[in-house]
């Protein structure tokens, strides 16, 4: 007999610290993370300036700004 364990994927998604971008942010990780297998996790940061060189260089897979 084989068990096999299904294992989520986990997608961040970098926003702004706070305002309307970051709620945003945290209803479709919310969504998405209930009507499906993906865990989608925000993770806030201080500006996109900070953020946008790290998706740019595909070290994330989202961002929202």
């Amino acid at each position: 007999m084989m068990v096999s364990v299904a294992h989520a994927q986990t997608i961040g998604i970098r926003t702004t610290n706070g305002g309307p971008t970051a709620q945003v942010t945290a209803a479709i990780s919310k969504f998405v993370t209930t009507k499906s297998d993906l865990k989608i996790r925000p993770q806030p940061m201080r500006s996109t300036q900070q953020y946008l060189p790290i998706v740019n260089a595909g070290a994330i897979d989202l961002g929202f700004f």
